[in-house]
């Protein structure tokens, strides 16, 4: 019978291993926005390679409502995600905006002038710039895209809010934080709410495709606020793909297992002359 000897490797080869396996390294970055006085947060992760004269595409990343730039894009939820993007040659940038920003006025000021910023000091191809978020990420992008519709090429949706007001019909526990973001309450500011509610701006997402993730177990931000702009955008013919989770729940593991669907996604939507989404 054959021994079996175990290979010795060297230092070098274990560390190359390893620095393969392992994600990209994100960036500790700020900013001071212009009018303010305190430096702004941000992640930039950078693709696993770069060439010369390249263009690469980029994901900008928005954190869930409480967290920040920092805690959900590290989790090892996430590891397959960045690995794979990193891969395919994404920039990813993950602004913090704030705890509970709510993509109000202020967010989006800061994140165009950041997103500018990077757009002009990174070889990025500005006609593939592409949002995602979850929770208040999720709404966060589409809010973003609807002022902002001709600088995003498309959206990624995970189980984010669609109407504001109705938000807070069902989860009246996120009056203190919406209300503080957006300067009242839906009684009092009713034109900021509406402004803020996607269902509200279907025509901005006429030419910017969609892909919305979202679990039927959701006890956070109800499954019928992706169901309600689904539908909607489907009547108006626009471009949404939707993936629905029997008994999916509001976690950041939900991810797991959309990786390549979501990049697959993006890549299928920045080639020119495919940009339509297959599937439902």
């Amino acid at each position: 019978m054959r021994k079996l000897f175990p290979i010795a490797l060297s230092a070098t080869t274990i560390l190359a291993f390893l620095l393969l396996c392992a994600p990209a390294s994100a960036e500790e970055l700020t900013f001071v926005p212009k009018g303010e006085t305190e430096a702004e947060p941000y992640l930039l992760e950078k693709p696993a390679s770069t060439e010369p004269g390249k263009r690469h595409p980029l994901i900008v990343y928005l954190h869930g409502r409480g967290g920040d730039h920092q805690e959900q894009w590290r989790m090892k939820e996430f590891t397959q995600f960045r690995k794979r993007a990193a891969k395919r040659g994404y920039f990813v940038l993950c602004p913090h905006l704030g705890t509970d920003h709510w993509m109000n006025a202020r967010a989006r000021r800061v994140l165009t002038e950041l997103l500018d910023k990077t757009l002009k000091n990174y070889p990025l191809d500005k006609e593939r710039v592409h949002m995602m978020g979850m929770s208040m990420g999720g709404g966060g992008s589409l809010i973003y895209t609807m002022y902002n519709k001709g600088h995003v090429r498309s959206v990624c949706n995970i189980f984010g809010v669609t109407d504001y007001t109705q938000f807070l019909n069902d989860s009246p526990q996120y009056k203190p934080s919406m209300s503080k973001a957006l300067g009242g309450t839906p009684e009092t500011v009713p034109d900021v709410y509406k402004a803020q509610t996607a269902m509200a701006h279907l025509d901005a997402f006429a030419k910017v495709p969609v892909l919305v993730l979202h679990g039927d177990g959701d006890i956070v931000v109800p499954v019928h606020h992706s169901r309600q702009f689904v539908n909607a955008m489907k009547t108006r013919g626009y471009k949404v793909v939707y993936k629905e989770v029997p008994g999916g729940r509001h976690l950041s593991s939900f991810i797991q297992g959309f990786e390549d669907q979501i990049l697959d996604f993006f890549d299928r939507t920045a080639a020119p002359g495919s940009e339509k989404p297959q599937g439902n």
